[in-house]
């Protein structure tokens, strides 16, 4: 865990991150810096896909929803704005059933692209597999 709103926290786990990608592991970041409640996308911020940019791997967009068993979102399950992580799980446990659906998306070069290529191109497909 990083804490972002830490801006030099944040700028000094790049070389982390970098060490786990070019030691063959993966890495999860969120763009968003937060969540959402699932009906929109936020805007991506590029600091930590920056790392990959640096290694020249590949970065692959995933689209997360949560949804109820008619298939609408499930705005319970969201962990967004200032909620606790106590508070989200105390919805979530609330329902009968939450379904997720993840989408692993054509991934991206990064050794072609510089971040914010990276960020669009990202932000792109997963707004497309959302319908957003």
């Amino acid at each position: 865990y990083v804490d972002r709103s830490n801006k030099f926290q944040a700028y000094r786990s790049i070389p982390k991150l970098e060490d786990k990608l070019r030691s063959g592991r993966s890495v999860i970041v969120f763009p968003e810096s937060t969540t959402s409640d699932g009906s929109h996308l936020l805007p991506f911020y590029g600091m930590f896909v920056e790392s990959a940019v640096r290694v020249g791997c590949q970065v692959q967009p995933i689209a997360l929803r949560y949804f109820d068993k008619s298939g609408n979102t499930m705005r319970e399950a969201a962990y967004a704005g200032d909620d606790s992580f106590g508070e989200t799980l105390v919805r979530i446990l609330s329902q009968k059933k939450v379904y997720a659906s993840i989408e692993f998306l054509e991934p991206i070069d990064a050794l072609n692209v510089d971040r914010k290529e990276v960020l669009r191109i990202s932000r792109d497909r997963i707004a497309r597999a959302l319908s957003l």
